[in-house]
């Protein structure tokens, strides 16, 4: 028998050494991670819950003669799962003042009473989705699940077992992202389980705008769904989850919301402003010939221009970075009105701004941002949509703002409401710079109003009327000024 060179027994042994070294490392670092990502479950989840979003929601500004919503988990019923990156606790909730909302597929001829909700609608129901990412930060939100009357006859009206991550393969409807105060903020259309388009409730609100008949174009809307918004009020036994069914009044319908497909239309001009003798115009039989119209009347027809920013934020992400949302900053908004303290939409070619900024002050550091929503492309009246993208706005001068002190898990919400936004298409009458402004202040809750104002062939939310309906709230100031510039 031959004995092996002690040199190789030597090289196999430090081989051996090495590859014990590597998989203790690849098992310590393993560790490592598993030790930084925190497991979310039902019990932290409601600690974090009745530590912080319970006496965040009993701080929200509501309007005057209202009282702030109360929500109640069911947390015996929770369900706890892993989605992509986060952590998600999913748990069945009832407001004390309890909403459910229906849809009707309808058309522009119906004129049906509304009834009470069916049977399958009374099959809806609500459930708080909490959010914990990598590193360890909670969110949450409230999602309603519809689903449509042929999968809830299937199924016996009840729908209850399905999950976010874990939906029928037959489940059709809809799923209606809300804030904790009940306002919805986003619709996700579901079809055999998928989630084929999703909608700005923005969007959804808007209604067809009045046609101008002196315009060259027209936007022509039919009317595809409507959605009903019905209120029942609850009475709760107990003050922290509710032990059974609450015991509960009449359905109320409270709002419906009309949702319109729209298309632009080329009019041809008026010949009578060509020939006001001509046949059928007043001229032809002595009548008064046509005016002019006044340049300054909203009626009037001009071109009205949205441009892209002019600093463009590339990275939404990367330009909130700085922020820590595990402490407590300051939500500003600012309202450049075309108009100084006026509801007006327009003055002149000034449609006016509206900002957003946020602030936190970490060890004696200031940090500070500031964005508006833009298109990517200039949008006019005949042409008032494009892809939507922030802007960097610092420097920009303002007639009224409000500042709303907000805690470290509602800042991660409002910035998830901003990186939504970017995936939307800007709209010069329906989802503007307004627009998501009053979504970040209806999430931070501050229930500010989706008042609109006419402009040329058009109307929308905007600054003039945002700068005055945040008059009514605290936190305000109505005195003109510049936005500060970014701090790190």
């Amino acid at each position: 028998m031959k004995l092996r060179s002690p040199l190789a027994i030597l090289l196999l042994l430090l081989l051996a050494g090495a590859g014990t070294f590597l998989a203790c490392r690849k098992d310590a670092a393993k560790s490592e991670q598993a030790e930084k990502t925190p497991l979310f479950n039902e019990k932290i989840a409601r600690k974090h819950f009745y530590k912080s979003v319970r006496p965040a929601m009993e701080k929200v500004t509501v309007a005057p003669g209202q009282k702030a919503p109360k929500l109640y988990p069911k947390w015996d019923l929770a369900q706890v799962y892993i989605s992509g990156d986060y952590q998600i606790v999913e748990v069945p909730v009832y407001w004390e003042n309890r909403l459910l909302i229906t849809t009707r597929r309808t058309t522009i001829k119906d004129t049906a009473v509304r009834v009470m909700p069916s049977m399958a609608d009374m099959g809806n129901f609500n459930r708080l989705v909490m959010y914990m990412d990598k590193q360890g930060r909670i969110t949450q939100r409230v999602v309603s699940y519809l689903p449509d009357s042929a999968y809830m006859s299937r199924h016996h009206n009840d729908a209850s077992h399905n999950t976010l991550n874990k939906l029928d393969k037959d489940f059709s409807g809809e799923l209606i992202h809300r804030n904790l105060q009940g306002e919805p903020f986003k619709f996700l259309k579901v079809q055999e389980g998928k989630v084929r388009t999703v909608q700005s409730y923005n969007k959804a609100r808007a209604a067809a705008r009045k046609n101008n008949p002196d315009a060259r174009w027209e936007e022509r809307c039919t009317l595809v769904d409507t959605k009903e918004t019905w209120s029942q009020m609850c009475t709760i036994a107990t003050v922290d989850e509710p032990d059974g069914e609450p015991n509960c009044g009449d359905w109320v319908l409270v709002e419906v919301i009309e949702i319109y497909e729209c298309e632009q239309v080329w009019i041809n001009d008026d010949p009578c402003w060509i020939n006001p003798a001509g046949p059928g115009c007043p001229g032809a039989d002595g009548g008064p010939e046509p005016q002019e119209p006044d340049p300054n009347d909203y009626q009037t027809q001009r071109t009205l221009r949205h441009y892209p920013a002019i600093w463009p934020i590339l990275n939404l992400n990367v330009y909130l970075y700085p922020f820590n949302t595990n402490s407590g900053g300051k939500l500003i908004v600012y309202a450049d009105q075309p108009v100084a303290g006026s509801r007006v939409g327009v003055n002149g070619y000034n449609m006016g701004h509206t900002y957003i900024s946020f602030e936190q002050v970490i060890n004696g550091n200031t940090i500070r941002r500031t964005m508006g929503y833009y298109p990517t492309t200039t949008v006019t009246n005949s042409n008032i949509t494009s892809p939507g993208q922030f802007g960097n706005d610092m420097g920009q001068e303002y007639d009224v703002k409000l500042e709303v002190d907000v805690p470290g898990w509602q800042l991660q919400s409002l910035f998830n409401t901003l990186y939504y936004a970017v995936g939307l298409d800007f709209h010069m009458d329906t989802y503007n710079c307004t627009t998501v402004a009053i979504e970040v202040l209806n999430d931070a809750g501050i229930m500010i109003p989706y008042s609109t104002s006419l402009w040329y062939a058009g109307g929308g939310c905007n600054p003039g009327a945002l700068g005055e309906d945040m008059k009514s709230f605290s936190g305000v100031s109505a005195v003109p000024g510049v936005i500060p510039v970014n701090e790190n």
